[in-house]
């Protein structure tokens, strides 16, 4: 761990580029206002930043990993939940310390609603993005999944699902490959909206976690056993599918 470290200190020294600018703005939902105190609690959970040098990945069930431009195999630390600092939260573990601040940050046509600081052995990196990724929700958003599965007519996987700020929802699938975007009516005002979405503008968290809605076969086909989605009653719901495929 302590080589991996220092190597990684040694690259961020050098790097100097940062997130681009983007090309699309957001989404709903709307990101938080800038200087807002961060809620530590509501981050306790998958969360995702990125920066043009580094990708930091934190998951109750996983752990951290960061991974450095040039630099194999990631570093990884036992998974610590986020704690309030001054307004902020802060992932810190085995070497690794992530700031994220209620700041919009963009980066690769994606606005995302936090910017993340990266500190390894006393060395800053350059500023990165983050977001915490929409699978944490995914049992309050299935009956608007199933409603937009319902208007498909080939099998689709999930790739993105927020609660829109009028209490509708917004979801986003793939199949073989095509994006689609499906819109769901607050309170039951109409039926759900789905439509091709290759001019849609960019989600940040879009593709970060893909589901696979049971019944049906295991995902991961021959090339792996995608992890099962189960209710509180043991019911299989579906799968998380690699995002990255085989």
């Amino acid at each position: 761990m302590r080589g991996a470290l220092l190597g990684i200190a040694a690259a961020l020294a050098l790097a100097a580029c940062g997130p681009k600018p983007a090309e699309h703005q957001d989404a709903p939902p709307p990101a938080p206002q800038a200087g807002e105190p961060v809620d530590a609690a509501a981050l306790d959970g998958h969360v995702v930043a990125v920066s043009e040098t580094w990708r930091f990945e934190a998951a109750p069930d996983t752990g951290y990993a960061l991974d450095l431009a040039g630099h194999t195999p990631a570093t990884t630390a036992p998974y610590a939940a986020p704690r309030a600092v001054d307004g902020e939260a802060q992932f810190k573990s085995g070497g690794i310390d992530i700031t994220l601040s209620a700041a919009p940050c963009s980066m690769d046509g994606r606005t995302y609603p936090l910017t993340a600081r990266l500190r390894v052995q006393n060395t800053d990196a350059p500023q990165g993005c983050a977001v915490a990724v929409w699978d944490r929700d995914l049992r309050a958003l299935l009956p608007a999944i199933d409603a937009c599965l319902g208007q498909a007519t080939e099998p689709m996987s999930v790739t993105y699902a927020a609660r829109l700020a009028d209490g509708g929802a917004l979801v986003r699938l793939r199949q073989d490959g095509n994006p689609f975007e499906c819109r769901v009516p607050a309170g039951g005002g109409g039926a759900p909206t789905l439509e091709g979405a290759d001019e849609a503008p960019a989600i940040a968290g879009d593709g970060l976690a893909v589901f696979v809605r049971a019944p049906g076969d295991n995902p991961g086909g021959d090339c792996y056993q995608a992890p099962e989605v189960r209710d509180a009653n043991g019911q299989l719901l579906g799968w998380w599918d690699d995002p990255d495929g085989c």
